[in-house]
């Protein structure tokens, strides 16, 4: 077995000191990112009792229509309970026969 050199731990030395570097730079992205999450989590977590937020700002806003709807969104949003006047499906056309 040959013996270790002081060239050797220099090396050994110098790979390590880039290792470290390198977590020390990683710990400090990590950091930024665990507080920029923490700020969302607690932005995103309050509501009108846990802040002096208005009740008003704890509704879910509705799901917006699409510009121009399709036939299917529009037969599938009448389906739902609730649905809009509007959304009453007409009786058909040419109808001949009485009740």
């Amino acid at each position: 077995m040959n013996p270790v050199t002081e060239q050797d731990y220099q090396h050994i030395i110098r790979q390590q000191a880039e290792t470290i570097q390198r977590q020390q730079l990683r710990i400090a992205e990590l950091e930024k990112q665990v507080a920029e999450l923490s700020a969302q989590v607690a932005r995103l977590s309050k509501n009108s009792s846990n802040s002096s937020k208005p009740p008003s700002s704890d509704i879910v806003k509705p799901l917006s229509l699409p510009k121009t709807p399709s036939a299917l969104v529009l037969k599938d949003l009448c389906l739902l309970p609730g649905a809009r006047p509007w959304c009453r499906i007409p009786p058909p056309h040419n109808t001949t026969e009485v009740l």
